[in-house]
């Protein structure tokens, strides 16, 4: 019977995963045991894109608030 020369394809399999098995280990070093740090980022940056957004909804009454103030003032000129 002839033997499968794969050893090579075998080695490379076995290196790609001893450096996906390292990566995980270096992630949980990085992140330790914040098992939730994904979801806190995640609400991190719901929480400040909430707050851009209405920001800027109370941006947009004040300015139609100014120019209802100044149409009623008779001043319809200036916008």
């Amino acid at each position: 019977m002839n033997e499968p020369h794969n050893y090579r394809k075998v080695g490379y399999s076995m290196i790609a995963v001893a450096a996906s098995l390292t990566i995980i280990a270096l992630l949980y070093m990085t992140i330790g045991e914040d098992v939730l740090y994904g979801d806190k980022l995640q609400r991190s940056k719901t929480s400040t894109y909430e707050e851009n957004k209405n920001q800027l909804e109370f941006n947009k009454f004040l300015e139609k608030s100014f120019i209802i103030m100044m149409i009623k003032n008779g001043n319809e000129h200036m916008y």
